[in-house]
């Protein structure tokens, strides 16, 4: 089974730490820092596409890898760098193929190639996975017909698979993820929804003795949603303890607020409001990844 993931690149410290046994090539479409040398050459300066890698390999332990560097440390690429890095993909082998790059650009001149290797890509057996963007604007390639299409649920679209003719869409529970990349980066929304859904995909694929892939996802493919705290680090899990604690028995603003400021004086971070849905917290721990979300930057 082998698994492409077009992305930011890896960081081969936290594979070297984490998944050292995991089989793995790649290289980049985009400039790379020449000083960390050859072996370097997809070196992920974002933390985006480590952060795939971390939650696929969570989901499947027997993949091989080809990473394709498309973005550098600003996360952000076009529709041209992803074309061409599907093109690339053409003379290998390839059964999955993650793209939950959110920062693309979507030049129309491009659109009509890249839903052309699309679907030669998919015609030779590969399941392109492909996140839609977090702001609605971006929809290719996820919206195209031979690409199952991803985001996370919100208030007003709940988790499940939603059929279209031959259009497939998945929807999936996600909270907030925290990822060991500088420290902690923080992953969430389409992107995380999306590297989820591709590892429950190749299991899916893997476990299959049937040859018809969407036959066997319409019927199998289970959305079962893992309730977990997304938090790593002690302050994390901390805050999250005493803040369960604390307003256990209440929910409404005040006690959000306190909860912010709770956050606020743990991580001496000032939390970014505009991230922070209020409305979607129906718990107390609802809030705490409201808060963790919003206060992701210094």
């Amino acid at each position: 089974m082998r698994i492409a993931i077009i992305d930011s690149g890896l960081d081969m410290d936290y594979f070297k730490k984490y998944y050292s046994d995991r089989k793995i090539e790649g290289y980049s479409l985009v400039d790379c820092p020449s000083s960390l040398g050859y072996g370097y050459e997809f070196y992920d300066a974002n933390g985006h596409g480590t952060a795939c890698f971390s939650i696929i390999n969570r989901y499947v332990d027997f993949a091989e890898y080809i990473i394709v560097k498309v973005s550098g440390a600003s996360g952000k690429t076009s529709s041209k760098t992803v074309t061409e890095a599907l093109h690339s993909l053409m003379s290998k082998k390839v059964d999955v193929i993650c793209l939950a790059i959110s920062g693309v650009s979507n030049e129309m001149a491009c659109c009509s190639e890249l839903e052309s290797v699309c679907k030669l890509l998919s015609e030779r057996g590969a399941v392109i996975v492909a996140a839609y963007s977090n702001d609605g604007l971006g929809i290719v390639p996820a919206s195209f017909e031979t690409v199952i299409g991803v985001s996370a649920s919100n208030s007003s679209v709940e988790r499940g698979l939603y059929v279209d003719r031959d259009k497939i869409d998945i929807v999936e529970d996600v909270k907030i993820e925290c990822v060991d990349f500088n420290g902690c980066y923080i992953f969430s929304g389409n992107s995380l929804a999306t590297s989820i859904v591709t590892g429950k995909i190749v299991k899916l694929i893997n476990n299959s003795s049937c040859s018809n892939f969407r036959k066997q996802l319409l019927s199998n493919y289970q959305f079962r949603c893992e309730q977990l705290v997304y938090v790593q680090t002690p302050l994390e899990k901390e805050f999250v303890e005493e803040t369960i604690n604390r307003f256990r028995d209440h929910m409404d603003k005040h006690i959000f607020f306190e909860a912010i400021q709770l956050y606020e004086q743990r991580y001496k971070r000032k939390v970014e409001y505009e991230k922070i849905n209020i409305t979607a917290c129906n718990s107390i721990e609802d809030a705490c990844h409201q808060i963790l979300k919003g206060g992701c930057k210094i």
